[in-house]
């Protein structure tokens, strides 16, 4: 009798090693990828603050060493919308101040001015070689 349930115990332990191993394994690569990929926050680049504003844009309040900056992330890309003036951010004391930094022209912005440009020129010069 108990050579039965010593065979009816084994694949149970076998079971359970297996998901033990997968699980510590997904640990271990979870580990690997915050470490690899920079989630951690040991680095000078971290977000302190993000806001989702859609499905596709937020707002994100990024510390660089000792600047925070307040970055727009979308569909196009991230955009610089301001700079705040560090601070202390001690509860009840006033916020820090806000500069306003110009966002960048989008990249396909300049080549498409150029085409309006070479549109309406060639619309201006048929339009005066009408009689």
């Amino acid at each position: 009798m108990t050579d039965t349930a010593g065979t009816e115990l084994l694949p149970a332990l076998r079971a359970l090693a297996s998901l033990v191993a997968v699980l510590a394994a997904i640990v271990v690569a979870g580990w690997f990828m915050r470490r690899r990929l920079g989630g951690g926050r040991s680095g000078r680049v971290r977000i302190d603050e993000r806001l989702t504003i859609s499905r596709n844009q937020q707002l994100l309040l990024v510390r660089v060493d000792s600047r925070r900056l307040l970055v727009g992330a979308g569909e196009g890309g991230f955009a610089l919308l301001a700079e705040l003036d560090s601070g202390t951010e001690e509860p009840g004391r006033q916020a820090p101040a806000v500069r306003h930094v110009e966002p960048p022209l989008p990249r396909a912005l300049p080549a498409a001015a150029a085409r309006f440009r070479s549109a309406l020129g060639h619309a201006m010069r048929a339009r005066r070689s009408v009689p």
